[in-house]
């Protein structure tokens, strides 16, 4: 899987320093402070591949390098486990052979594979949750009775939740629902999950603040509320008072409000002041309530359009896709570190941003759906109703964790592919316990 991904490493060489990297490599190299803005554990192992490439080949995109290597081995060797599972499984040779297929030649995963991003190894670890959780469904006496098996378990749903902190929530969420799945040792799997979850809020929380780790902003959380407001400010302002006007104006200035754009909340979220808003936050909230009651068109609208791409399978007309393939934080007076791209590769370079930029896969009827970010929410949604239909209802819990997280996206600051990569890499899995379910009537 790795040798078919190569094209695309080489076609972006040396990997694609994009989104959050530079950020997180400022926390060390140049902030010498580290925070939990980011994942703590993927903030440390870019920067150490970043610190190896410099220090060897005195040059940081050697460190650029590194890193897309280390990460694009770390993911093929978890699909592959992955593969190795639904052979396992007995689910048919179609899926096995298209599921390989699929992770092999899609130009979205070849591409993240060597994009440094924190999405990318959580979509591995998310991928391999789903994949014990339904092992531990189908077979809970030979799962839940070796200990091998409770430690991967364990281990894969630390390192999802230290990943990504929706990791936390929605394995949170889960627990119930795996709890009244499993046929026996439902009070050991309680007792498992449970100190999974409290082993993780330790470590995000209590031993991160122990080591000296900065709390994360906020504001993260509030990018609905955040735009919604700004779209009542822009759309509807004579429906807000001037006591309104006055508290949100602390916390946004109207500067901020003014830039709102109604499919990213970046540019709003750019000016939130979060000591302010911490200083009394539910005068903030109140407002915000009180403003959805008499605008809730523009609070529905406000919803619909930060988060319609992850259920409309339709083309894309908004994104940071170019932030995706060409990189960022590359401009002279960012590109500190002298990251520089050089493609070795450049005809599979064009067709990959075609692909990406240009979303050229538009003009493909199936290919176009397949691409889609919303694909995988219609495979969930018909792979649930096969399985009530089937009635194996313990094996719908297994589809808890991508819904809860898909849930999760609809709140973020911006529909993009690369929140939405767990969800596709879960997709042959989907239909793999639908086959698996199907089999068992036999």
């Amino acid at each position: 899987m790795f040798l078919c991904w190569m094209p695309a490493l080489l076609a972006m060489f040396p990997g694609n320093f994009a989104y959050d990297a530079w950020p997180q490599v400022e926390q060390m190299l140049v902030d010498h402070q580290l925070n939990a803005h980011h994942p703590v554990i993927h903030t440390v192992f870019l920067n150490a591949c970043m610190v190896v490439g410099n220090g060897i080949f005195k040059s940081y995109n050697a460190g650029v390098l590194v890193y897309c290597v280390v990460q694009g081995v770390l993911l093929s060797g978890m699909l592959t486990l992955f593969i190795y599972k639904l052979y396992q499984w007995k689910s048919g040779t179609v899926l096995f052979v298209g599921t390989f297929l699929f992770f092999s030649f899609n130009p979205f995963i070849q591409c993240f594979a060597f994009t440094m991003t924190k999405d990318v190894l959580f979509s591995g670890m998310f991928l391999l949750v789903m994949v014990y959780s339904f092992e531990i469904i189908k077979d809970t006496d030979m799962y839940l009775s070796k200990r091998f098996g409770i430690l991967k378990y364990a281990v894969c749903v630390i390192l999802m939740c230290m990943l990504r902190n929706q990791g936390k929530y929605v394995f949170i969420v889960f627990i119930p629902f795996l709890v009244v799945s499993v046929k026996h040792y439902k009070k050991k799997c309680a007792i498992i999950c449970i100190c999974l979850a409290v082993c993780v809020i330790l470590l995000l929380g209590t031993v991160s603040t122990a080591l000296g780790i900065e709390k994360g902003n906020m504001r993260e959380m509030l990018s609905v509320p955040m735009q919604q407001i700004a779209r009542v400010w822009n759309y509807n302002i004579s429906s807000i008072t001037e006591v309104e006007m006055e508290v949100i104006t602390d916390i946004i200035p109207i500067k901020y409000l003014k830039q709102y754009d109604e499919y990213s909340a970046d540019p709003v979220k750019a000016g939130f002041d979060t000591q302010e808003f911490q200083e009394d936050p539910m005068e903030f909230l109140k407002i915000w309530f009180k403003l959805g009651i008499r605008n809730p068109k523009l609070y529905l609208e406000s919803f619909f359009c930060g988060g319609y791409q992850y259920w409309y399978v339709g083309p894309r007309e908004y994104g940071y896709d170019t932030f995706f393939y060409d990189g960022s934080y590359m401009d002279k007076q960012y590109d500190t570190l002298k990251i520089t791209r050089h493609t070795l590769l450049p005809v599979y370079d064009e067709y990959l941003r075609n692909i990406t930029v240009r979303s050229s896969y538009n003009r493909l009827p199936v290919i176009s759906v397949l691409l889609n970010m919303a694909f995988p929410f219609w495979v969930i949604i018909i792979g649930s109703s096969i399985l009530m239909y089937l009635k194996k209802y313990k094996y719908i819990s297994v589809f808890i964790l991508p819904m809860g997280y898909w849930g999760t996206c609809l709140l973020g600051p911006v529909a993009m592919p690369r929140y939405a990569l767990p969800l596709i890499v879960g997709i042959p899995l989907y239909i793999g316990v639908v086959l698996v379910a199907k089999g068992e009537l036999n």
